[in-house]
């Protein structure tokens, strides 16, 4: 009688041992998973400011450009500054805040999948552990209905 609850015992715990096992590999995972996205998420913010930068220096070598261009072919600067220069600010302006707006939608997807790989380890702890609970329960109740005579119902079917 004390070999079977021994075998009982040893198999309950060791759907158990399993079920904290897949749980820390889950959360492993998660955490490995939620630097590498955290890591992506900083180089999203240094190719935006990188990508902000090169249309500045790209605007104002065109800027400077057309400033030469004009002096050297006599114009005045004035209407150049009054009409042109304006309207090109405008479109940098436009240019850098579609950049900044494209990370900000990069940055934002990536800190959702943060979210989604935190929830995803705690889903799969949950159900391990659930599943180990079914588990030995079902080896509880095959003890029983094995061990104790549980098998010879007293309902006869009458």
């Amino acid at each position: 009688m004390c070999l079977p609850i021994i075998g009982l015992v040893m198999s309950v715990a060791g759907t158990f041992a399993t079920a904290f096992m897949q749980s820390a590999m889950a959360k492993q995972q998660a955490a490995i998973e939620q630097r590498q996205l955290k890591t992506e998420i900083e180089n999203e913010k240094l190719k935006a400011m990188a990508d902000t930068n090169d249309r500045l220096e790209s605007f104002r070598r065109d800027e400077a450009s057309n400033r030469a261009a004009l002096s050297a072919l006599g114009f005045d600067n004035q209407s150049y500054e009054q009409g042109v220069e304006p309207f090109n600010r405008k479109v940098v302006s436009r240019d850098v805040r579609s950049i900044e707006f494209n990370a900000g939608q990069e940055i934002g997807r990536k800190k959702y999948e943060i979210k989604v790989a935190g929830w995803r380890a705690k889903s799969t702890a949950r159900s391990g552990f659930i599943e180990a609970g079914a588990s030995a329960a079902g080896q509880v109740g095959s003890y029983l209905i094995n061990n104790t005579g549980g098998g010879n119902s007293t309902f006869q079917g009458k």
